[in-house]
């Protein structure tokens, strides 16, 4: 039996694998989604449905993403990475 990393999400704090979460960072001042799961750096989770991805929009949350990943975060940087997500269809 083989060890499977688990992750929470940022938004509801719900515990998955690794796998079954979205991993986002920052790379060159920018806010990304990490598709390869490859990028270093620090990394916040989010669940893989469309109810934490609207709740992204929240300031509460964009506070908790800031400190998940240890920058501060902008709404409007947020709002610019879910619509990419949505052009990609990843929800």
């Amino acid at each position: 039996m083989s060890h499977k990393p688990i992750r929470m999400c940022v938004v509801c704090q719900k515990r998955e694998e690794k796998n079954k979460l979205l991993r986002f960072t920052f790379k060159d001042g920018h806010l990304l989604w990490d598709k390869k799961m490859r990028l270093g750096g620090r990394g916040a989770y989010v669940c893989q449905n469309s109810e934490c991805f609207e709740k992204l929009k929240n300031s509460k949350i964009v506070k908790r993403l800031s400190h998940s990943l240890r920058r501060n975060v902008l709404l409007e940087e947020v709002e610019a990475l879910l619509a990419q997500l949505r052009k990609e269809e990843v929800f």
